[in-house]
């Protein structure tokens, strides 16, 4: 925790960007995204093979965002900073990250729900949307607890249902990513234990009857003998 006799550390501490901010991917959900898309490209059909994962009745990742994403852009609204008691450079830095939301929540965050929801909410897709929205929220609940010592209580009232709703929509988000795990790695089970049914290829035994097979020998073909050098013409004799 930063102390707050120490402005100028608090005030980095707050200074944060949604866009730059991303945590580690776990190992094993890596590993299910490789392995998933292995099991899509080889096109055939496995028991008990899931449809891509969807939300609740099976409504979309921009539907299952959109209450908690309208709430928290009513509540950007109502936030009036000049009325919070704090220091200007607190103000400043939490005037850079609502900013920060803002931006995040009308620009970044749809593009990658989009996504997403394009690509039917595989796993590789819906990583990049969780990493985001965790990042959305660790700044709103620092603007949320700065409120919470600072801003009217009205402002600091719709602040913390914002986070809180917020908070859900990432905990059930969450949960849709790791049954679209579990959908994965079942896959990849049925597709493993269809390969190990398959009967081993039967290697037919060479027929006793055919004559073993012989290299063609090319044919030989008789030197010819040569022709014996011709002797000379002897010169005929001078009458002289």
């Amino acid at each position: 925790m930063i102390a707050r006799n120490h402005p100028s550390r608090f005030v980095d501490h707050l200074r944060y960007d949604v866009g730059m901010r991303s945590r580690p991917i776990p190992l094993v959900l890596l590993v299910l995204v490789l392995c998933g898309g292995g099991v899509a490209a080889s096109g055939q059909a496995t028991p008990g093979a899931a449809a891509p994962e969807t939300g609740p009745s099976g409504e979309s990742i921009a539907a299952e965002f959109e209450p908690s994403l309208d709430l928290l852009q009513t509540t950007l609204t109502m936030v009036r900073l000049d009325k919070w008691k704090s220091p200007a450079a607190m103000r400043d830095a939490t005037d850079a990250n609502l900013n920060s939301i803002r931006r995040d929540v009308q620009t970044t965050l749809p593009s990658l729900i989009g996504t997403a929801d394009a690509l039917h909410g595989t796993i590789a897709a819906m990583l990049p949307v969780s990493r985001n929205v965790n990042a959305l929220y660790d700044v709103l609940l620092r603007v949320t607890e700065q409120a919470k010592t600072a801003a009217p209580a009205p402002q600091a009232a719709a602040l913390e249902q914002a986070a809180k709703s917020l908070d859900s929509s990432r905990r059930a988000f969450d949960e849709r990513i790791q049954a679209a795990a579990t959908a994965q790695e079942q896959k990849v089970k049925a597709l493993q234990e269809a390969l190990n049914a398959r009967p081993a290829p039967v290697i037919a035994p060479i027929p006793t009857s055919v004559a073993p097979y012989h290299a063609a020998v090319p044919p030989s073909h008789p030197k010819r003998k040569a022709k014996p050098a011709a002797k000379p013409v002897p010169a005929p004799a001078s009458n002289n």
